[in-house]
């Protein structure tokens, strides 16, 4: 079976159709290789700096690991107020 591979991150695909669906909104266009950008603070950087997501087609992390961090302990402390260190 013949594949397709995207002109900026090497993502193959089966059909064409998809290849050029994911070339509209690829989000390495303009960005050098073995960089992403992060969804989230829009900083160009090193693939090394995203934590792996199997369910996403580049197998990582839409934000990097520095706003993935910050986002958590955000989310942490916004539903944890109870102090638990007299645990």
């Amino acid at each position: 079976m013949k594949s397709y591979n995207c002109k900026y991150c090497d993502t193959s695909f089966t059909t064409r159709n998809h290849m050029v669906m994911h070339e509209c909104c690829c989000p390495y266009i303009g960005v050098k290789k073995g960089y992403k950008l992060c969804k989230t603070c829009g900083k160009e950087r090193l693939l090394k700096e995203f934590n792996k997501n199997k369910s996403r087609y580049d197998n990582l992390n839409g934000q990097c690991k520095e706003c993935t961090k910050k986002y958590v302990n955000s989310w942490l402390s916004d539903t944890f107020t109870e102090d638990f260190s007299s645990y």
